[in-house]
This record gives C-alpha cells, structure tokens and sequence, in this order.
C-alpha cells in the first residue's frame, strides 16, 4: 500500500518561466560584460569585466553580492578622505592674504604716528 503523502504535479508553466528568468539574467550580465569589456578597450570577456559589470549595476550586487568571482579583482575605490583637498591651494592664498592684511593694519597702528600728534 502506497501513500501519497506531499506530491503535487507541478505545472506545465513553472519550468518555462524559469527558463526565461535564467535567460534574461545571462542577457543582462552579458550584456553589461560586453559594455564593460569595450570601456576596457578589449575584444574578450575576461572575469574581471564580469566583476565590474556586476558590481557597479546596483540590481545585480544585490543579487549576487555574496558571490565571489575567481580573477574578478576588486572595484577601484580611493576613500575621499585620502584624496588631497581640491581647494587647499585657493584656502592657503587666502590665508597668506589675510595674514598679509593684518600685517599692513599692525604697521599701520604702531609704526605711523597719531594725527594728533605735535612734534
């Protein structure tokens, strides 16, 4: 005596529709590879494009962000706080100018004598 116990049929449907899911990942990943591959100035895919193409379209890190990618390397990435400072230059004129200024104001008042002065 055989029981039936937890078997459903499945339908015809679920496996087609996988099968469309699956291709329109490959599709995007592959296209995305390509454009990657072509910024790089190559004709192959290498797994590194296939790294940058996933890590940088938000979607697919998402979906694959616990994937690791054998020869994919890492993104490039410099934390702001390392990059020099783009004003540094204008902020140390200013400061040399306004130190200049105060400079000429301290002469001003010691060096010149007061108006009302007789001599």
């Amino acid at each position: 005596m055989a029981r039936k116990t937890g078997r459903r049929s499945k339908g015809a449907g679920a496996p087609v529709y996988l099968a469309a899911v699956l291709e329109y990942l490959c599709a995007e990943v592959l296209e995305l590879t390509g454009n990657a591959a072509r910024d790089n100035k190559k004709s192959r895919i290498v797994p590194r494009h296939v790294q940058l193409a996933i890590r940088n379209d938000e979607e697919l890190s998402k979906l694959l962000g616990s994937v690791t990618i054998a020869n994919g390397g890492v993104l490039p990435n410099i934390h702001s706080v390392l990059l020099p400072k783009k004003s540094a230059k204008k902020e140390t004129e200013a400061l040399a100018s306004s130190v200049w200024l105060l400079q000429e104001k301290i002469k001003r008042c010691f060096l010149t004598p007061p108006s009302n002065y007789e001599s």
